[in-house]
């Protein structure tokens, strides 16, 4: 998150509906103020708050992958929400594959349509659809 208090509480709330309770939900926080952040996090028993590097969204996405405790990350930003049935079907997903596997699919956002994945620039900026596969 950075600087979207009102986006990641409903991020936030969202995670507390799902269906399946999330057993742990890395918040790192590139805000400029970190102590609102933490008090809202702070809410949350599933929440755990770090404070990111202030260097940008893939640094701060490492801060969350370092600490992190769970077997499979899923990244969501903090405007985004989590479905309710999201914990449970990814559970069925996920028996079914190996380790070091990346799912990916589009993403129905009410209001902004479908989200598709991009290719990443080689800085890491959001690129292009892919043709035919991601790289």
């Amino acid at each position: 998150t950075a600087n979207r208090l009102p986006e990641l509480r409903r991020c936030l709330d969202s995670f507390a509906s799902s269906a399946v309770p999330v057993e742990e939900v890395v918040v790192a926080d590139d805000s400029s103020h970190a102590a609102s952040v933490e008090a809202l996090c702070s809410q949350y028993d599933f929440v755990r708050y770090v404070r990111g590097p202030r260097r940008g969204l893939w640094a701060n996405r490492n801060t969350a992958v370092r600490a992190s405790r769970g077997e499979w990350l899923s990244f969501l930003d903090d405007d985004g929400l989590l479905g309710a049935d999201f914990v449970p079907t990814a559970h069925k997903l996920l028996a079914s594959v190996g380790p070091r596997t990346i799912l990916t699919g589009d993403i129905d956002e009410p209001g902004r349509g479908r989200i598709r994945p991009t290719n990443l620039s080689f800085l890491g900026f959001f690129g292009k659809p892919p043709t035919h596969r991601l790289k």
